[in-house]
Parts: C-alpha cells; sequence; structure tokens
C-alpha cells in the first residue's frame, strides 16, 4: 500500500497513517531480515498491549510477483511502497503503521584474504590516527555545531585503543589455533575468526575512502558510507512525500551512524542522494526548493547530478515537518540526541 494513496478511512473509521523506518546494524542481514524481526516484535507488543480482540491488529505485506505463494522475504517489494503494514484498530481510529527498511549490509566487502589483512592492519593502527583533517562543504561549519570533544584523541585513549587493537589481534590468532586443533580431533570449532571479521569491518566500512571491488554503480568512486547514506536519505524522502500524518526511525547499533548522518545533511547536499526518478517525483512537493544564496556544487559529496540545476535544495522544513523523533538502540552513541531521541 503507498502511503499516498491510503485511504482516509476504513469502514467508516479514520485513518491515522504512521511511517516508520528501520535502520540495521552491523551484521551479515539478508534484506528485509531486520524489518521482519525489529516489526515482529513491535506488532506482538501491539497485540499484547491494544489488542482487545485478536483481529484488531492486521498485518499485511506488499508483495512482488516472484513467488505464488508469497512466502519469501525475496517477494517483498521497497520504495515509495513499504514492504510491510500493521493496522491496528482502535474504537474510533485506525493507525496503519507502514515499516520500511534501510538495507546497507551489501555494501560491505566479500570475504577474501585482502580484506582480513586490511582488517587487522586497520586494527593495529587507529591508535595512531591522526585527527580529521578532510576538507568540509562550504559554509557547514558556521551552520553545524560540533560535539564537544571533537578532533581530541588524548595519549591515554592511545593508549587503550593500542592495547585492545593488539589484545584483539592475539586472541583471534589463539581461535584460529584452537580451531584448527578442534578441527583435527573432529570436534565443533569456536566461533570462526571470518566471522569477526565479516562483522566488526562494518565499523571500518564508515572509516574508507574507497571500497575494494568499487562501489555500487549509482556511486563507483564514493566512500562507502555515502553509498549507505544514500539509501537512508532516499528513505526519508518516500516516506515523507507520502501520505504520513507522522513518521520516526528506529536505527539499531552502527545503524545509528547513517541515520544521524542523514538526519544532519544540509539541505543543499541532499538532493545529490536521489536518483532522476525520486527527484521527478519530489519537484511538485513542497520539499523541493531553490537556494536564494549560490553555492559551490563543486565541492560536494556525493557529487551534484546533471539534472540538478546548480541551485536547487530540500527544503529541511519541510522534509521534516512530519518527523516526531529517532529512538537508537544497540547504540555506540552515549548522548541523548534531539527529536526526543533514546540513547
Amino acid at each position: 500500500m503507498d502511503l499516498s494513496q491510503a485511504p482516509d478511512q476504513i469502514l467508516g473509521k479514520p485513518v491515522e497513517n504512521v511511517g516508520v523506518i528501520l535502520v540495521h546494524g552491523i551484521g551479515e542481514q539478508r534484506r528485509f531480515e531486520h524489518l521482519e524481526s525489529e516489526s515482529r516484535k513491535i506488532i506482538n507488543a501491539i497485540i499484547a498491549g491494544y489488542g482487545e480482540r485478536r483481529r484488531d491488529v492486521t498485518v499485511t505485506l506488499t508483495t512482488a510477483s516472484g513467488d505464488a505463494f508469497r512466502g519469501n522475504q525475496s517477494t517483498w517489494v521497497s520504495g515509495p511502497e513499504a514492504p510491510l503494514h500493521a493496522l491496528v484498530e482502535f474504537r474510533g481510529r485506525i493507525v496503519d503503521i507502514a515499516f520500511h527498511e534501510v538495507w546497507w549490509a551489501d555494501i560491505n566487502e566479500v570475504l577474501t584474504f585482502g580484506k582480513q589483512v586490511r582488517f587487522w592492519l586497520w586494527g593495529l593502527s587507529i591508535s595512531g590516527v591522526a585527527t580529521n583533517n578532510e576538507t568540509f562543504l562550504p559554509g557547514t561549519e558556521e551552520r553545524t555545531r560540533a560535539p564537544d570533544h571533537a578532533g581530541k584523541l588524548t595519549l591515554w585513549n592511545r593508549f587503550r585503543m593500542a592495547y585492545i587493537g593488539v589484545l584483539f589481534g592475539l586472541s583471534t590468532f589463539s581461535v584460529a589455533f584452537i580451531n584448527l586443533i578442534l578441527k583435527r580431533l573432529d570436534a565443533s570449532p569456536l566461533l570462526a575468526t571470518q566471522v569477526i571479521i565479516n562483522y566488526l569491518s562494518g565499523v571500518k566500512l564508515f572509516n574508507q575512502t574507497t571500497r575494494a571491488g568499487g562501489g555500487p554503480m549509482d556511486g563507483p568512486d564514493e566512500p562507502p558510507r555515502v553509498a549507505i547514506r544514500r539509501r537512508m536519505v532516499r528513505a526519508m524522502v518516500e516516506v515523507a512525500c507520502g501520505k504520513c500524518d507522522r513518521w520516526y526511525i528506529l536505527a539499531h547499533s552502527l545503524g545509528t551512524i547513517p541515520a544521524w548522518n542523514a538526519l544532519m545533511e544540509i539541505q543543499e547536499a541532499l538532493p545529490n542522494y536521489l536518483s532522476r526518478e525520486q527527484w521527478a517525483r519530489l519537484s511538485t512537493t513542497p520539499l523541493a526548493a531553490m537556494s536564494a544564496d549560490p553555492f559551490d556544487v563543486t565541492a560536494m559529496m556525493p557529487n551534484r547530478p546533471v539534472w540538478l540545476r546548480r541551485n536547487e535544495i530540500i527544503d529541511r522544513a519541510a522534509l521534516f515537518e512530519k518527523f516526531r523523533g529517532i529512538i537508537t538502540y544497540g547504540s555506540p552513541q552515549k548522548d541523548s540526541a534531539p527529536f526526543g531521541a533514546a540513547p
């Protein structure tokens, strides 16, 4: 069900449309796997707390035609249409919760020997990393507030990082040696080091300037974090353009990083993340606007698409007009965030 085509009433009851964007963290999730697991918890909680009758909660899937029985997640579709809806019937209204997913596990690099070497070298070198000296989009330093300890890394923290890196490296080699012995004894191995690398490399992915094998084709020369942020921005725009009365973001673990990055992106750069089709749909909504002040499109990341005029922007006030909050859980951030976020 496309939120832009959602009915105003069902059986004479007014419908309140709520959008929810779910963002997964590190791991090797399949598409819609995180959406299914998290929405199942939410729906079960709704049934337990609000379902006076079992039929008060109705779940619907937006499916494709690949499977006659609509049984596999691969048949779900995404985009402007939410792949999963939960319709909750109250006495005087019906709440239609549309669940969207930002999936980015496929952007991680394929496990190879080279990836393992690069992972260990990265882990052992982070204690000597320099402070961030990359250039910023002109104007952002005056319009955003950096964290209190931005750019600072004390000698004590560098020592702690070096200690953890060496300890973790030695531990992993020990696990690999134990697994070799267990294999010779026909016993079950411990957690494979490949699994550890594949999971924790998601953290490394956000620090990389390039991706082994190249990035997704809609941004082949971009850092992986930009490709992930693109999916987050596109999901926010799709939900904001839909017929929803309010919408939220639920970000888990490392997924809080692309969620927060997208929320803080400036309005001059936001259109750069969209496809040509998305921008065409957006151009007829209040979200599309023109900047009164010129800005440098050559300094942007991601690059400015050829179909955008130099002064076209996405109005942040219109984009977040019906945004009501972000909830982070399993989050790497300790401090509470704006919009009523939970740590």
